[in-house]
């Protein structure tokens, strides 16, 4: 199974036709709903950012409830947001909880137009030794990233 994390700054861009950017996620959403990716998602951070999309939480809870996304445990990734907070102390880094969910569902991609979070997705030291760390999808150039 190979798992997803959507930052949510980009379930527009997965999700909705009408986005001005959907063709770069297009890809995204097909292999969700083909069952060749699986989402990812969890935490009390992921949680509440998801309350405040009213759009697709509908859609959140359909994927979920068919298989197609996975909710990982919030109080192991609530934990792991602590510490990657602790490490990382940038005030311009708000996504220590993207890190921590990577970090408990061994996600191998995280899906985000953040650009400015990609340097620290990036940083070896925010994941544990010898963890496999995700690659980046933000464009349809990534597409590759979905196969296999």
């Amino acid at each position: 199974m190979k798992f997803i994390i959507i930052d949510t700054n980009t379930w527009n861009s997965v999700f909705s036709s009408s986005s001005s950017d959907h063709r770069d996620f297009k890809s995204v959403q097909e292999g969700i709903i083909s069952g060749r990716l699986t989402l990812a998602w969890g935490g009390s951070i992921y949680r509440s950012e998801l309350q405040r999309c009213l759009k697709y939480l509908k859609l959140h809870n359909e994927l979920t409830k068919g298989s197609r996304a996975k909710q990982f445990p919030d109080n192991a990734i609530d934990a792991r947001t602590s510490l990657v907070k602790s490490i990382e102390t940038d005030p311009d880094f708000d996504d220590a909880h993207i890190i921590a969910l990577q970090v408990v569902s061994k996600a191998s991609i995280i899906c985000t137009k953040d650009i400015r979070a990609h340097k620290f997705i990036k940083k070896v030291c925010l994941y544990p030794k010898r963890h496999k760390r995700p690659s980046i999808y933000s464009s349809f150039a990534h597409s590759n990233l979905l196969e296999g």
